[in-house]
């Protein structure tokens, strides 16, 4: 049997204490409007100032009577995305939270004002997404992120990758993934390499991409920067799993120029042979991190023609490793900061990794698209210091490390030396 709550006025509003020798201890409950979330009116400077909120709002059709709502779209909008970024995930947070005097301002409420939205309204309204908010939510941030450019960039480096959000219960699109040893989604986290802002965000499932995807998202964002910055050079840098032959020829042919990954196979190990045991020789000689660079021209049976693929093989203490890129950029011609791209692509993995319309999988992508933080990635940070003017991207690129680049004796005979390379 449950007791029956207290009236408002028989709750204490002072609670006395033993004293601590002639110092008085009480709690006072005299502060009706605290709040811990104090950084929701700093989250609402920043959505005033970019107003990606009112633009979101303006792409979700709302086909509510605007006379009979309590809550604007706009509103809701501001108070899920605040509650998220506070770590309030659950739809079911928002019973709890909307009488809170912080998030009532964050949203534009006084905090003495009617209660915001409850569980139910909010729920209502992640259902009622459709694919062509969706899409449109999609332009919004691919806009968002082009419009803090105050002038067009040389260069934009689209930094693609599927990343594994791991999942709890029975979630549509969930897939067990055997890399990850876990349910999870993939959901595609599309940022720009040299500045680490978010171009934007799709959610799918936890799975390989297909070459369809990988195509149908990069020519709508691709379109978008050409649209805005028609001069700009437009580099995609991905893991080994977007290497796929009709992804390269649709790079090639939209003059997309690209840095990918390429997953090791016999015919490239031999060609980076020689070098591997040379540098291999060189670290037990030294005892130092010794690393190397080799290209050459390849061609897979299932591509179109031949490309060029440069190999990295490092020897450390705990042993020998080597990557390989494919990439159109040339040896000598590349500017700093893409060159720098080409380096820290060693960095990223180099292995091998049909939406439902219904209306739960579009909710969950409405909630995606605004949940996903950009995260601290140490490979953004490191490319940002290669990229400055005064620094070789080539000598020297990681501290600890002797580099060689060419050694004849470990070049492939028949192969490209790729000059500085």
């Amino acid at each position: 049997m449950s007791a029956e709550p207290l009236p408002q006025d028989a709750v204490p509003k002072q609670i006395e204490f033993s004293n601590l020798g002639r110092t008085r201890v009480q709690v006072v409950f005299d502060e009706p409007e605290l709040s811990s979330d104090g950084g929701a009116l700093l989250l609402r400077e920043v959505a005033r100032t970019n107003g990606i909120i009112p633009a979101m709002a303006a792409a979700i059709h709302d086909p509510r009577r605007q006379d009979h709502i309590d809550h604007a779209l706009e509103e809701l909008l501001t108070q899920r995305t605040v509650q998220i970024c506070h770590g309030y995930e659950d739809a079911n947070d928002c019973d709890r939270l909307k009488n809170d005097a912080a998030l009532k301002v964050a949203v534009g409420r006084s905090p003495a004002a009617e209660p915001l939205a409850s569980q139910p309204t909010m729920t209502r309204l992640e259902n009622s997404v459709t694919r062509r908010d969706l899409i449109r939510l999609f332009y919004v941030l691919v806009d968002t992120f082009l419009d803090s450019y105050p002038k067009a960039p040389d260069c934009m480096l689209i930094d693609l990758d599927p990343t594994a959000n791991r999942v709890y219960g029975d979630q549509q699109m969930a897939f067990f993934n055997a890399h990850y040893d876990d349910y999870c989604f993939m959901p595609f986290h599309v940022y720009e390499g040299l500045t680490g802002r978010l171009i934007t965000t799709v959610l799918r499932p936890g799975k390989t991409p297909t070459k369809e995807e990988i195509i149908g998202l990069l020519k709508r964002i691709v379109r978008r920067i050409r649209t805005r910055f028609p001069d700009t050079t437009v580099i995609v840098r991905a893991d080994s799993h977007h290497t796929k032959p009709e992804v390269l020829d649709w790079l090639e042919n939209h003059g997309v120029r690209y840095v990918l990954g390429l997953a090791i196979n016999p015919v490239l190990a031999r060609q980076a042979k020689p070098l591997l045991d040379q540098v291999a020789r060189i670290q037990f000689e030294e005892w130092t991190p010794f690393r190397a660079f080799h290209s050459f021209e390849y061609a897979a049976k299932t591509w179109s023609r031949p490309r060029r693929v440069v190999a990295r093989v490092e020897a450390t203490a705990r042993g020998t490793d080597t990557r390989f890129i494919v990439t159109d950029l040339g040896p000598r011609a590349s500017p700093l900061h893409v060159r720098a791209a080409v380096l820290w692509s060693w960095e990223r993995r180099a292995d091998d990794q049909g939406t439902q319309e219904l209306p739960e999988v579009l909710a969950h992508q409405l909630y995606a698209g605004r949940s996903e933080p950009v995260p601290a990635v140490p490979a953004l940070r490191r490319l940002r210091d290669h990229a400055r003017p005064a620094r070789d991207p080539v000598a020297g690129h990681r501290d600890g490390y002797r580099n060689v680049r060419h050694h004849p004796s470990a070049t492939a005979e028949g192969s490209d030396p790729g000059g500085d390379w």
